[in-house]
């Protein structure tokens, strides 16, 4: 993120200050990096990993920068983010490790990006260093979340500027953040008696969600499952994958009614491939339940997410 989407006396003022002086990489992104946060050996493909995964590989890739920043806590868990990147990286990059006990060297960097909404902590360690030593860049995901939604309501108190983004991936993603900043500012407003409603100077893009597929895209693995799921070469085949939730992620209706409606109109055999795991076998039922009650000219498949190699497989066969 660039410090202020438009020029104006604040961001002259704050490009005029420059970055810190603290000794830190000439890069102008540094990410915020904890295992649980990205795709590894160890974690589940969920949503937002596979998202957050992919948008490192792919800065690394395309952007191509000389220089990127890890900011976390052990030098193993710098290895494991340099690993993650690695094959992506051009091979003279160079990767810098900053603990987080030395806060202070990401003011030589532009930015740091952390793949959740909860940016306002680091907002409050910024602070120590002033609030334009860099951006902060955050990610709106799994809403209904408890962690979430206490993360949404700290950005109304905490530090957080103008020139600081939460993305967020769709458009209801961004109406519903406005809406709970909204009520939160509104209650201060209230219980402070303050003359104008609290408002956030905090950026809210909308950037929508993407996983980088293997160049090696794997026609014959494509072709492999296709087959082994008894599809038709007209048939149509739609990909959701991630942890399967009701309540901390979201409603499946919207979708089975939406194939089971294109099914109908296009007069195509549609089928869903599932491709990632569910909080409990009852869960599991429900949604097939559901699918069946709701689409009853769509196929549902389920694939174990637990498996790399085989979700990798899942992102070729699918069309959607």
């Amino acid at each position: 993120m660039t410090n202020g989407s438009t020029k104006g006396d604040l961001v002259e003022k704050i490009e005029s200050a420059g970055p810190g002086t603290a000794k830190g990489p000439t890069t102008e992104l540094a990410f915020f990096f904890h295992p649980s946060q990205f795709t590894t050996s160890t974690f589940g493909p969920t949503g937002y990993l596979q998202f957050a995964t992919s948008f490192a590989q792919a800065f690394v890739n395309v952007a191509a920068p000389a220089e990127i920043a890890c900011f976390t806590q052990t030098n193993q868990m710098f290895q494991q983010f340099v690993e993650l990147v690695k094959p992506y990286a051009r091979q003279d990059t160079k990767c810098s490790w900053i603990p987080m006990q030395e806060f202070g060297r990401l003011s030589a960097a532009g930015a740091l990006f952390n793949p959740s909404a909860a940016i306002s902590k680091l907002a409050w360690q910024r602070r120590h260093l002033g609030s334009r030593a860099y951006s902060l860049i955050g990610v709106a995901h799994t809403l209904p979340h408890h962690l979430v939604q206490d993360a949404l309501a700290e950005l109304v108190i905490g530090p957080v500027e103008p020139w600081d983004a939460l993305v967020c991936p769709w458009q209801s993603t961004r109406r519903a953040v406005l809406r709970e900043l909204s009520t939160y500012g509104d209650y201060l407003a209230e219980r402070f008696k303050t003359p104008e409603k609290i408002k956030l100077g905090l950026q809210l893009p909308v950037i929508h969600p993407f996983v980088r597929i293997p160049e090696t895209s794997e026609k014959q693995g494509r072709a492999d499952l296709r087959t082994k799921l008894q599809l038709n070469d007209d048939d149509i085949l739609v990909l959701t994958a991630g942890r399967f939730s009701c309540l901390t992620k979201a409603s499946p209706v919207p979708m089975f009614l939406a194939l089971q409606r294109s099914a109908i109109e296009t007069g195509k055999k549609m089928h869903l491939l599932m491709a990632g795991w569910f909080e409990s076998n009852e869960a599991r039922e429900q949604y097939l339940q559901a699918a069946t009650e709701l689409a009853p000219k769509l196929s549902v498949h389920i694939l174990d997410g637990q498996n790399l190699e085989d979700m990798k497989t899942a992102w070729s066969a699918a069309d959607i």
